[in-house]
């Protein structure tokens, strides 16, 4: 059963005792902060789960960057 005005794809988890109810964002950052690529889930998802995703998001924006005119840029 779905009710009006709620997010049905948002989820319930426990944080520091306390239950939440949304989403979760995962951040891959470099060495210097620099974001790499986000991932956003459910709030019940393991912080494991993307990061596989995370990793071939980064790896194609690394990778966008290889033709010449995208070269100039870096």
């Amino acid at each position: 059963m779905v009710q009006p005005g709620v997010d049905a794809k948002a989820r319930w988890v426990k944080k520091g005792g306390k239950s939440v109810f949304g989403y979760r964002q995962h951040t891959l950052v470099d060495n210097n902060g620099l974001m790499l690529a986000l991932e956003t889930t459910a709030a019940n998802q393991h912080d494991s789960k993307p990061l596989l995703t995370l990793l071939d998001k980064a790896e194609s924006e690394r990778t966008g960057y290889s033709h010449s005119c995208g070269q100039s840029l870096l």
